[in-house]
């Protein structure tokens, strides 16, 4: 009977030593807020998964870091996952707080070769991606959406999100924003949040019972105009290859929406431009001829090096020589006209207003264009 006794209350000291280690108490709570990420990085670093494996010995059996030689069956893999400190728990006070708990539980579990991890709100993501004032920045969003109960919940971070290429190729031309989504409040919030920005046709999609069991999920999102699109689903259960070549289609299908976009721009501009052109060609008045005692002989030299001649009439303003340089698109906000006298005089500092014989115009001028 005493020895029973001195059994049982070995076995309740180490659950409770057990209980301290790993900062969650029997019904797999937090012990503390304030412990979330300090516990992921003492606690997780060491632990390993068996992902995939040869042996058909070990086929129904995972490796425990913390008892290397410990082999765990199957079925206490769940009772395992519930006593993990979550990737985002349900109590976080900030999304900050909970982006940065994420991102440190994700490292301890699976290593630092993942994308970065947008460290802000959804919309603040969507913002980022779609709304970035330097339209060089701006690229599509991915969403890595993980559940820790699924059958992928490990094997897809380690082989696909965390391989090199998938990795890298997400860093340099994708925004990823991730989630959590065990818990069903951490749920409803993403769902909460993703109504608010638009996306609501993506929430009917993911709530479709279907897909409880395609976690971890990444989704890639464009935006064509003002309306986004998801238009890719990589699913917890496809392989590297796949999701690799699905990321590069995106790719190369975002990369030629941007071109077209540019060339769509650059010919708006174009337009744009002519017409300015247009109009400033049609205010100056008709050249004289050169056997006109007014007419007065003005050589322009462009940056270029290129030389264009045009005669003006002494009854005209100085003003007219300026229009004249913008209409063949050197606008005077971006280029400097000098004179060629010793020393050399910027022509806008002039009165442009008076005409040229006010200003005792010489009857042959060289102007040099300089861009500023």
């Amino acid at each position: 009977m005493d020895n029973d006794k001195r059994s049982n209350s070995n076995t309740h000291k180490a659950n409770d030593t057990n209980r301290n280690e790993n900062g969650v108490d029997a019904g797999g709570t937090s012990s503390g807020q304030g412990r979330h990420q300090s516990s992921s990085h003492n606690h997780l670093n060491n632990t390993q998964y068996l992902v995939d494996t040869d042996e058909e010995d070990y086929a129904d059996y995972t490796f425990r870091s913390d008892s290397p030689l410990e082999l765990l069956d199957k079925k206490d893999f769940h009772n395992q996952n519930s006593d993990r400190i979550p990737l985002i728990p349900t109590d976080f006070t900030s999304i900050h707080e909970a982006i940065q708990n994420f991102t440190a539980v994700f490292q301890s579990r699976y290593g630092a070769q993942h994308p970065p991890f947008f460290d802000g709100p959804l919309q603040k993501a969507i913002t980022e991606a779609f709304d970035n004032p330097n339209i060089e920045e701006r690229r599509p969003l991915v969403l890595y959406l993980h559940h820790d109960d699924s059958v992928a919940a490990h094997i897809f971070p380690q082989n696909v999100l965390c391989s090199v290429e998938i990795s890298n190729l997400l860093k340099c031309q994708f925004l990823v924003w991730a989630w959590d989504v065990t818990q069903e409040q951490n749920r409803k919030t993403l769902f909460d949040w993703m109504n608010l920005a638009n996306l609501g046709n993506l929430v009917e999609i993911l709530k479709v019972s279907s897909m409880n069991g395609k976690y971890p999920l990444l989704i890639i999102l464009c935006k064509d105009r003002s309306s986004f699109q998801q238009n890719t689903f990589i699913y917890g259960q496809e392989e590297r290859s796949l999701a690799l070549d699905k990321a590069k289609q995106q790719e190369l299908h975002e990369q030629k929406t941007k071109e077209r976009e540019a060339e769509e721009k650059n010919l708006r501009l174009q337009a744009k431009k002519q017409s300015r052109l247009n109009e400033l060609a049609m205010i100056l008045p008709p050249e004289p001829e050169e056997s006109d005692p007014k007419a007065i002989s003005i050589r322009f030299r462009c940056p270029n090096g290129e030389m264009k001649m045009r005669r003006f009439s002494r009854d005209e303003s100085v003003e007219m020589l300026i229009i004249y340089a913008e209409s063949i698109g050197f606008e005077r906000t971006h280029f400097r006209l000098w004179n060629s006298d010793r020393p050399k005089k910027e022509v806008s500092s002039m009165n442009t207003s008076k005409t040229f014989e006010e200003l005792r115009w010489p009857k042959r001028e060289n102007i040099t264009i300089e861009e500023m």
